[in-house]
């Protein structure tokens, strides 16, 4: 890589640290966040599917706010970003396991180019797997079908953290 690349990579990884700074003192809502990751983006290139509205626990902003910036910029790279007329499909829900709140979040790419697992892991794909894993104390699946990349991660909630949308429809 040339030095320019590893200062845009640098900067583009600290516009996510302020990102998630940003939110962090403030509302932490899963939907504000992954629509201001997206905000370079137009509209057009992906879609938000109806979701339930999180509220994130303060030390989940910032591994979700890298995680969101990973897959932006690999798609921009090489996935649906990087093609006319590729598009990013993006949702999440709310579950229970044990009488516990799980986050399952999908990232869902189509109509890049083909898609193949990369010969060797790099930086951005530790980060991901740390932040989920380690950060999160979730599970994730990285899928590189050849239709379109796939992510998908399963993130516990914490009990004080309140699923906003079960609130708003009352009993």
């Amino acid at each position: 890589r040339t030095a320019e690349e590893y200062r845009d990579v640098f900067l583009g990884r600290l516009d996510a640290v302020v990102l998630a700074e940003d939110l962090s003192s403030s509302e932490r809502d899963l939907d504000r966040l992954v629509s201001r990751s997206l905000a370079p983006m137009s509209p057009s290139r992906y879609c938000i599917a109806p979701s339930p509205a999180v509220r994130l626990d303060k030390s989940q902003v910032m591994p979700f706010a890298l995680i969101l910036h990973e897959l932006m910029t690999n798609a921009w790279k090489y996935g649906a970003f990087s093609k006319d007329g590729g598009i990013v499909h993006i949702a999440w829900k709310v579950s229970a396991k044990d009488g516990n709140p799980i986050l399952d979040f999908t990232w869902r790419e189509e109509n890049g180019p083909p898609v193949t697992a990369p010969p060797r892991h790099g930086f951005g794909y530790d980060l991901i797997k740390f932040s989920t894993e380690q950060s999160l104390h979730g599970t994730v699946e990285l899928v590189y079908d050849p239709s379109g990349f796939r992510f998908r991660s399963s993130t516990p909630l914490d009990m004080a953290q309140q699923v906003l949308s079960a609130l708003a429809s009352g009993p």
